[in-house]
């Protein structure tokens, strides 16, 4: 091979490794669909991932924002969060989150009620419309029990609000997007998988215990009735 050969062979390999480099997936926010390690979006379609009830405890343990308070005093307490979640008869921790209409709800302000986390994935989408279509729609079974329901997902306050115009929910809707699932990730109530919310009902005491405590699965809607049956067996 002359020396010219040699020049030409060196440059075209020269690209070759350069092209390689610059189409692999993920290269440069360039995603292979069909390559599992590509860039994506870990909750771009919650409603059409595959998960059932073991969701609801999907967890992991990560680092948390300070939000001040000391290490083991609530949702806010300590920098860094072990992965623990509440179980059936441990506590709750407090915690404040913002509402679809622009308040604060705080968990300590209503121990005067039971207190349902009705966890859902998305807005806008039939199994979560339904879900939150069957608070709206059944206010006395709430209230005969002294039940409090409260919808709880990671979708932002933005959405949530022209969502809550649209459907004239009255109950409230709190968002925890901000940093995303902060407080559902301690409570056990974010799905990995999804990369939001598991679909599941959360019931808290009047003396902050976890009472009751079921997952469902992504297109399935949740059985009310088990949980007001289990509320009337309580008195």
């Amino acid at each position: 091979m002359n020396f010219i050969s040699k020049r030409i062979s060196g440059a075209i390999g020269l690209s070759v490794l350069l092209g390689c480099l610059l189409l692999a997936p993920g290269c440069r926010g360039i995603a292979n669909e069909n390559d599992p390690g590509g860039l994506k979006s870990d909750s771009a379609t919650p409603e059409d991932s595959t998960d059932g009830p073991d969701g609801i405890n999907g967890v992991d343990s990560i680092g948390i924002p300070d939000q001040g308070g000391d290490p083991g005093e609530g949702i806010g307490g300590g920098d860094i969060w072990d992965g623990s979640v509440p179980q059936i008869g441990g506590v709750v921790w407090d915690f404040s989150l913002p509402t679809a209409d622009g308040e604060v709800f705080t968990l300590s302000e209503h121990v005067d009620d039971l207190v349902l986390l009705s966890s859902f994935p998305a807005a806008y989408t039939q199994f979560c419309t339904k879900q939150n279509d069957f608070i709206r729609d059944n206010p006395a079974e709430f209230e005969s029990r002294g039940v409090l329901p409260v919808g709880l997902t990671t979708v932002t306050v933005d959405v949530l609000a022209g969502w809550v115009d649209e459907q004239k929910y009255q109950h409230m809707l709190l968002s925890d997007s901000a940093p995303e699932g902060f407080v559902s990730r301690r409570l056990g109530l974010f799905n990995q998988d999804w990369g939001a919310n598991s679909r599941s009902l959360f019931l808290i005491g009047r003396d902050g215990t976890l009472l009751y405590k079921v997952g469902f699965d992504r297109y399935q809607e949740p059985d009310f009735q088990a949980l007001f049956d289990f509320v009337d067996s309580l008195k």
